[in-house]
């Protein structure tokens, strides 16, 4: 049986200040959090990783399993017989405000259209009150190893996060395994350049890209130099842009900033008002085919997947 996986397709505005221009990009994902990220270490037991069943949930048996390991010689195994949720977790201190990198990898064999497995994250404040739940794609069917998708994954942690609950969850029947988890701070760089119109500097700018729930920008100085300092590296990459009264906003895409480096973009607006000033974010929402009630009155040039 083949593996179903529930994904999430992004959409953009036409005013993006980050956006997904490359998928294929090797992204870096920084030190590893996670203590025995691979279950290696441990006595009885995969060291610091602990079994949790929400609800009391009957029929999950959890397992240091050392026949199926991804790489090295253990992993994590769920077997779950009932309806409610198994997870192997473990507690991360975080902090607030910043963006972390998730990744690991996956193995499955859930026959059950009614049950699925996936990695989560659930970050909580200093009470341990739950701030805000982050799922990976479900997935279900028979699969061998993968890189859990999307890989690697990144969130901010909410401002008042103080802890972040990495979890190896099953959800119903069937059988789950996990190695090599990865939770890490995500690296960040700078971008820096100048803003110049018709070979002058442009003072008084503002510059700066969206991403994570965040605006990160500076304002040019009288030479028209600036530098973003501290922001995360990522594939997708960034969008840069510029404006000013007075002048088109100058944008700059396909922008890759190397850990702790620097991306260097020049940008050169032209003299005039754009009022190019929407909402700068991406948006994100799940697609899924469809067939129109009344495919005759369907505009063209619009498609439809029979």
């Amino acid at each position: 049986m083949k593996s179903t996986i529930h994904r999430g397709l992004a959409w953009g505005c036409a005013a993006v200040l980050a956006f997904a221009a490359s998928a294929t990009a090797e992204v870096p994902l920084g030190k590893n959090l996670l203590t025995n990220p691979g279950a290696e270490d441990g006595s009885g037991g995969p060291a610091v990783w602990e079994t949790f069943t929400p609800g009391r949930a009957q029929g999950f048996t959890f397992t240091w399993d050392q026949r199926s390991a991804h790489a090295g010689k253990r992993c994590l195994r769920i077997d779950g017989k009932g309806r409610g949720i198994g997870l192997w977790r473990q507690w991360v201190k975080v902090t607030g405000g910043t963006v972390y990198v998730i990744g690991g990898w996956v193995k499955l064999d859930i026959p059950d259209r009614e049950s699925s497995c996936c990695i989560q994250v659930v970050f909580r404040d200093a009470d341990r009150k739950i701030l805000r739940f982050l799922y990976f794609v479900t997935h279900r069917g028979t699969v061998d190893w993968m890189v859990d998708l999307p890989h690697p994954l990144r969130v901010r942690a909410p401002d008042n996060a103080v802890v972040a609950e990495v979890n190896c969850l099953l959800r119903g029947s069937g059988t789950a395994w996990f190695d090599d988890l990865h939770f890490a701070r995500a690296p960040s760089g700078a971008i820096r350049g100048t803003v110049t119109c018709e070979g002058s500097p442009v003072g008084g700018a503002t510059v700066g890209v969206w991403g994570w729930g965040k605006e990160y920008q500076e304002t040019t100085d009288k030479a028209g130099r600036y530098e973003i300092a501290d922001v995360p590296c990522a594939s997708p990459r960034y969008i840069l842009i510029a404006s000013k009264e007075g002048h088109n906003t100058a944008p700059a895409g396909d922008i890759d900033i190397p850990p702790a480096g620097v991306a260097t973009v020049h940008l050169r607006p032209t003299r005039g008002d754009d009022r190019f000033h929407t909402d700068p974010r991406v948006k994100f929402g799940p697609l899924r085919p469809c067939t129109p009630r009344n495919p005759d009155r369907t505009p063209p040039p619009a498609a439809t997947d029979p």
